[in-house]
């Protein structure tokens, strides 16, 4: 395990989604000198997965938003730094969370939002491999908030 600056990793993979799609006016909020430890390859797959998530589902917003903290929060008894993604996009209704993880589990379709449906099975994946957790919040209209703490 060596030690990533990952807030580095998160604005260069941003740099690149808004110059491969530079029609968007995303405004990226990401908290500087966040570092973690772990496998640097997958855990940069993880983030590309999360944020290509938080680009698809704003598309369909004037002023797109996308914003990586963190915040300590309990869990087991135990203070941990978890991050979070945010973004102002579709949301989701937390009714379906039980489906986000899973792979191919789709909440909308791919003619609305094109994607294999695998993305979030492997955030899951790589995050339990690091010991962690990951979950979501969401509001169907507003937000969604995915946490993960390595």
């Amino acid at each position: 395990m060596i030690k990533l600056i990952f807030s580095g990793i998160t604005q260069e993979i941003a740099q690149q989604m808004s110059e491969n799609e530079p029609e968007r006016q995303v405004q990226w909020l990401i908290f500087p000198h966040l570092i973690v430890s772990g496998d640097a390859k997958p855990l940069r797959i993880k983030m590309e997965n999360l944020l290509n998530n938080a680009w698809k589902f704003t598309s369909t917003k004037i002023q797109a938003k996308i914003e990586l903290s963190c915040i300590f929060l309990e869990h087991n008894n135990h203070s941990h730094l978890t991050y979070m993604i945010t973004d102002n996009g579709v949301g989701f209704y937390q009714s379906y969370l039980n489906k986000l993880f899973q792979a191919f589990q789709r909440l909308d379709t791919v003619e609305e939002f094109p994607g294999t449906g695998i993305g979030l099975a492997t955030v899951q994946r790589i995050v339990r491999r690091h010991g962690g957790d990951v979950w979501a919040n969401g509001v169907i209209g507003e937000t969604a908030t995915f946490y993960f703490m390595l």
